[in-house]
């Protein structure tokens, strides 16, 4: 998928490590947390004092930064599927996608809970097969041994809950994130689960407008 990305964006650091937007590419050299970066950057593109949901201006200090599909089934951390939103409306929208949650506003209160838990269920059980609440359009079957990985997961809590459902239901709770040239970038721990497990191949979001440069 190619991401959203500003016209323009530069960050250096001193030992020569950089990450560079031009003409919509980001190239990426040395070692940088993906997910921070991103989220520092849908800041820049996004603004940090209206939310996406109630469209109320909001001092900057309430802001947070929501995620249109929920990390907890498969959402991932990108400037397409990240919004600035106030706490009452990220609170409230639980793990909720947009478009369940602009739902979900239209119900009186006693139905509310109802919805939450019905939705929160059924995916829980697509996240089972291996079915995340993100576009399809979005993921790309890869092989595990073609992924370039940059550093290597630490036993964790992460770890062992990752490790435990994959090796119940024989797939990933969530995709591997990598660039155009099939270098890791997100998704670290999970990566490892499925060597570990000798996954052979693993759902993954390619960002083909990112290049690792080494």
């Amino acid at each position: 998928m190619i991401i959203s990305l500003p016209d323009r964006y530069c960050k250096e650091t001193p030992e020569g490590k950089y990450i560079r937007v031009s003409n919509g590419i980001m190239e990426i050299h040395g070692r940088w947390s993906f997910e921070r970066e991103i989220i520092d950057i849908t800041w820049k593109m996004k603004g940090r004092n209206k939310c996406f949901y109630c469209f109320r201006e909001t001092k900057k200090e309430d802001m947070t930064m929501d995620h249109i599909y929920p990390r907890q089934f498969g959402g991932i951390s990108i400037t397409d599927n990240m919004v600035p939103a106030c706490k009452f409306c990220n609170t409230s929208k639980s793990n909720m996608n947009a478009s369940e949650y602009l739902i979900w506003k239209t119900f009186s209160q006693e139905k509310r809970r109802e919805y939450l838990l019905s939705r929160i269920e059924e995916k829980k059980e697509k996240l089972k097969s291996g079915i995340f609440d993100i576009p399809q359009e979005w993921l790309s079957e890869i092989e595990v041994n073609s992924i370039t990985q940059s550093t290597s997961a630490e036993t964790s809590k992460l770890y062992n809950r990752l490790y435990a459902f994959a090796k119940e239901n024989n797939t990933l709770s969530c995709p591997i994130i990598v660039s155009k040239n099939l270098y890791l970038l997100g998704g670290n721990t999970a990566l490892k689960v499925a060597q570990n497990l000798n996954f052979k191949t693993v759902l993954a979001v390619i960002i083909e407008n990112v290049v690792v440069v080494t």
